[in-house]
């Protein structure tokens, strides 16, 4: 029991420390961080982000940085753009960008984080307005991380 007592306060005390925004889901709430767009060498916090693309862009890719994303959810509902995840982080499609160490019960584990590739599709915005439309990224981490993401594409000139 005292075992279980640390481990929670242990727990506790990294998220409070850890967590930059918390976002409420059906049954839990999501941890706020940890999800980056690769961007050349350099790693920018995906959450709250917008992402500008042109009025005639279909297919654009983009790479993230998590512990492995598996889950996309679409916030609004605009059909015309997509988000999709084209590579995953098991077995052939794994690419390690590094490790994280954290301390689990006294000892270090190094947690990988991994590189995946996602496709926004978009149609071909003939409007004059901007057209947004916002996704939330989800990772496979036992406390579940998100990022939730704006996706705006330029209306036509």
């Amino acid at each position: 029991m005292k075992k279980l007592i640390t481990v929670l306060l242990a727990l506790g005390a990294m998220l409070s420390t850890s967590c930059k925004d918390d976002v409420d889901f059906e049954g839990g709430v999501y941890l706020a961080h940890d999800v980056f767009l690769l961007d050349g060498d350099e790693l920018i916090l995906l959450h709250e982000h917008t992402i500008d693309i042109d009025s005639k862009q279909r297919d654009v890719d983009l790479q993230i940085v998590s512990e492995g994303a598996v889950k996309i959810e679409k916030l609004d509902q605009s059909p015309e753009i997509t988000l999709t995840i084209l590579t995953g982080f098991t077995g052939d499609d794994a690419v390690i960008y590094d490790y994280i160490p954290i301390k689990v019960d006294g000892e270090t584990r190094n947690i990988p984080r991994y590189v995946q590739t996602l496709r926004i599709i978009a149609e071909t915005n003939g409007q004059k307005q901007a057209r947004d439309c916002r996704f939330r990224i989800i990772t496979q981490n036992p406390m579940p991380e998100c990022a939730d993401i704006t996706i705006r594409q330029a209306g036509a000139k």
